[in-house]
């Protein structure tokens, strides 16, 4: 059962860096229609492969919901209905908000960022992002696997190991504002 989701996870690690430089290649000899097309391929098959044959996503008992079925929804929801003291009520939406500022920013950001990569003094190419994206897939994957390794978990929290996320993210965008050379760029996420 670990093993189909490690190989899951290690292919997702590796599909991510060599996609990366292989995406800027692509894009320098085809133009962005075609690469886009293959990420859709990559992305059916490791649809296929999750539906199909990680035991976890397939339902273990007979009376389980069907596909596309609420029973997801209705789970995450009772989350938020479930009896709380004020001030568990008032944590719980300060944190889904900050949660969901984090993921706007961030993906509202990685645009502007790919856009920086491409104006001056930086002026790179397609092919250098993606050597660039590749390294940073390659080494978030080697941090996230050692980040949560158990003991560390268990000795800092992961409350502060989000926060700890959070301020290196934070100082790698400011490193970013003052990148004006292409190795301050690769040093800098």
């Amino acid at each position: 059962m670990l093993l189909s989701l490690g190989v899951l996870q290690c292919l997702v690690l590796i599909s991510g860096v060599f996609g990366y430089i292989l995406s800027g290649y692509g894009i320098e000899l085809f133009g962005f229609i075609p690469p886009v097309w293959l990420v859709l391929i990559f992305q059916i098959f490791s649809f296929l492969y999750i539906f199909l044959l990680v035991p976890e996503s397939r339902p273990k008992v007979p009376d389980s919901p069907r596909f596309f079925s609420t029973h997801s929804f209705k789970n995450m929801w009772s989350v938020y209905r479930k009896p709380r003291s004020d001030e568990g009520r008032k944590l719980l939406s300060f944190i889904t908000l900050c949660n969901g500022l984090l993921w706007m920013s961030f993906f509202g950001i990685d645009g502007i960022i790919t856009l920086f990569y491409l104006a001056s003094p930086l002026c790179f190419s397609s092919i250098m992002i993606g050597y660039l994206y590749s390294l940073w897939t390659f080494t978030g994957g080697v941090a996230a696997a050692l980040l949560t390794l158990k003991p560390l978990l268990q000795r800092v929290g992961e409350l502060k190991m989000a926060i700890i996320g959070i301020i290196a993210y934070e100082i790698s965008l400011v490193w970013l504002a003052f990148s004006n050379r292409r190795w301050m760029a690769f040093v800098g996420k």
